[in-house]
């Protein structure tokens, strides 16, 4: 038996890093589930509501075992530990590209476990915590061209290359001024946070040096997302973008870090 076995991890959405985090605890014979809504795995925009867990490593026992919340939560659940860095509180939410490790989810778990990081991990950590400021040389031993090679083949593992027009399309997007800095706004319906397309507009925007606004919907049904991202986004375009821009177009739950230069919002559910 795993000497972990005193915990339970939680995991939130899919992404290359929770599923680096998933093989991790699975090597280790770790107990873990996923976070569900209405069981279906919970995505970015409801993994802080889960209601159910989902997995056959996972076998609650009352009071044997302590539950580590990872990139999610459950309402009225107070977690043993919370490996996050997304929200304001999160043990990784103010450190900044320099201390990529210590705040990716990926380095909070080896530091809890007691494990060593191998070179693959540093790149996925960086590539989750701070992809724009990894490209642009600011995560001390991460190598740009690298972060850029391993993204672009972690995109091909999605999907093959993307068509050459869409990338056109992106580059032809309308444009606003926030905060005196120019922004793409791509009007386009992108899938969900995951998808090829949405992961290439990063991609694409981020090796351009141009902060972009991208569409999405977290699952089909669901209400849309405008997602401030992509290269070189100032902290105070970010900050504009959450306290005035946003919210004149009637965004709500508002969220993002100024200074690892991102930002969003989402589309209110209108009745009838």
């Amino acid at each position: 038996m795993s000497h972990f076995g005193g915990l339970t991890f939680l995991l939130g959405a899919d992404d290359p890093e929770m599923r680096r985090i998933e093989a991790v605890l699975h090597l280790l014979g770790c107990s873990y589930a996923y976070a569900t809504v209405n069981g279906v795995r919970a995505n970015p925009g409801n993994a802080y509501r889960a209601d159910t867990v989902d997995s056959a490593y996972w076998k609650p026992r009352p009071g044997l075992r302590k539950l580590v919340c990872v990139e999610c939560g459950i309402p009225g659940v107070t977690p043993y530990k919370i490996i996050d860095h997304h929200r304001e509180g999160d043990p990784g939410y103010e450190l900044g590209a320099k201390e990529f490790w210590k705040a990716s989810s990926l380095g909070q778990l080896f530091s809890l476990l007691d494990l060593c990081a191998s070179t693959e991990d540093l790149y996925i950590a960086a590539m989750d915590h701070c992809f724009s400021a990894a490209v642009h040389g600011c995560c001390p031993e991460i190598d740009p061209k690298e972060v850029i090679r391993l993204k672009r083949a972690s995109l091909e593992e999605v999907r093959a290359a993307e068509d050459a027009q869409f990338v056109e399309r992106i580059m032809l997007s309308v444009t606003d001024r926030i905060a005196g800095q120019e922004v793409w706004i791509f009007d386009e319906d992108l899938g969900d946070g995951y998808s090829h397309s949405y992961l290439k507009a990063i991609q694409v925007a981020t090796e351009l040096g141009m902060p972009i606004i991208l569409r999405s919907r977290n699952a089909a049904g669901e209400r849309e997302r405008f997602h401030l991202c992509g290269g070189n986004v100032r902290p105070s375009t970010a900050r504009v973008f959450m306290d005035t821009w946003a919210p004149k177009r009637g965004l709500v739950d508002i969220y993002g870090v100024p200074e690892r230069g991102y930002a969003g919002g989402y589309a209110q559910i209108t009745n009838g």
